[in-house]
């Protein structure tokens, strides 16, 4: 990433928004370079929250309810009333309103809205498109920044195997519905697929999906993230290497078929990402010196008011402190934290979800590091 897009992605394009945030976003930058224990005391400038972990879908890839790493029940929200304190005392730049829930299944996710855009919080927020009143009531009418809608399948049957309790012709309409009515200037709208064993041949489907829909720009195809769990096939998700083999053909195929340049260059993007599809997570590489910088600007709070140094890392081991008994200035920088980064940055092949975790920050620290070269504690 070029400078000029991460100076913009931090303190934004709008003047009075930069000045505003200069201070604080050098006191973080500075605080991550260093790699001190202590982060810097200006909190971090970006926030995940769980607004909630109910779900009404079954997702067969997140399989939420059976993961040994939650261990919680769920069934929280973070109503206003917790969330604008929150929001006042870390005042980040950037929110993602997003854990293990459907954040419209949260009554007050429309007030939460509003006090980020009052704050002139940059907001990014996912939905599964299966609350359509919602969405395009209230929603519409107030959006995020930037709305991710979830669509795993651009077929019928693809869709309502990968997101059981679906129900696709209705979430289609409540997509489309929303597309007519949004305000192209308040909210930038993407598409997220992840890519599986079950909808490996959606890629035509997918196209004239997101061509009828004008946003093939704006389509984000990621490899499906193994979480580890036994399933039996109906849930499986990661597809075998004839699978594999059998797609890659298809669409090789399909490209020297095809005659337009903008499709042949989405099937080829959708062959790559096959590739990078992995096995099991015990297949991925580990991360042993590479360093992570997240903990230094950002966090993560659950809906029950857990705060945890990253959305991966849901082990009540990392719990940091919890927000709705203590204000997170208490936490941000508590003997917890403190021993966290510090077992990340000199011991991260042992910690168990950080070591196999895809995240290598060392391009970031090699094009800035020189800058505190003298005071950095990252092994060059």
């Amino acid at each position: 990433m070029s400078f000029m897009y991460e100076f913009k992605n931090v303190f934004g394009t709008d003047v009075k928004t930069v000045w505003k945030r200069f201070y604080k976003g050098c006191m973080v930058f500075k605080a991550m370079m260093e790699g001190k224990d202590t982060a810097s005391v200006k909190m971090p400038v970006r926030l995940q929250i769980e607004v909630t972990d109910r779900c009404n879908f079954d997702c067969i890839m997140c399989n939420r309810g059976a993961r040994d790493t939650i261990n919680r029940t769920l069934n929280s929200d973070i109503n206003k009333d917790d969330f604008l304190p929150i929001a006042e005392t870390i005042n980040p730049f950037y929110i993602t309103l997003n854990g293990l829930g459907e954040p419209l299944l949260n009554k007050e996710i429309g007030a939460i809205i509003a006090v980020c855009r009052e704050r002139n919080i940059t907001t990014n927020m996912p939905c599964n498109l299966s609350l359509a009143k919602v969405l395009n009531t209230q929603i519409v009418q107030c959006p995020p920044n930037i709305i991710t809608f979830s669509v795993h399948g651009a077929s019928k049957e693809v869709f309502n195997t990968i997101s059981r309790n679906a129900q696709f012709d209705a979430c289609m309409a409540a997509l489309r519905d929303f597309m007519a009515h949004r305000n192209k200037k308040q909210t930038e709208v993407r598409i997220l697929c992840a890519l599986q064993a079950k909808n490996l041949l959606e890629y035509k489907n997918m196209y004239a999906l997101l061509k009828d829909l004008n946003l093939l720009d704006d389509f984000y195809l990621l490899p499906v993230y193994d979480y580890g769990f036994d399933a039996d096939e109906s849930r499986r998700i990661i597809p075998t290497d004839e699978e594999k083999e059998t797609a890659i053909e298809q669409i090789e195929k399909d490209i020297s078929l095809c005659t337009d340049e903008k499709e042949k260059l989405f099937y080829f993007r959708w062959k790559t990402t096959i590739g990078q599809i992995k096995q099991n997570s015990a297949a991925i590489e580990k991360k042993s010196g590479k360093p992570c910088l997240i903990p230094w600007y950002s966090t993560y709070i659950a809906a029950n008011g857990n705060v945890m140094p990253c959305c991966y890392l849901t082990d009540e081991y990392y719990v940091m402190g919890n927000v709705l008994q203590q204000s997170f200035d208490q936490i941000w920088n508590n003997s917890q934290y403190r021993n966290f980064r510090k077992m990340l940055r000199e011991n991260r092949k042992d910690l168990h979800g950080c070591n196999y975790c895809y995240m290598d920050d060392s391009s970031r620290i090699k094009k800035y590091g020189f800058l505190f070269r003298n005071i950095s504690m990252w092994k060059s």
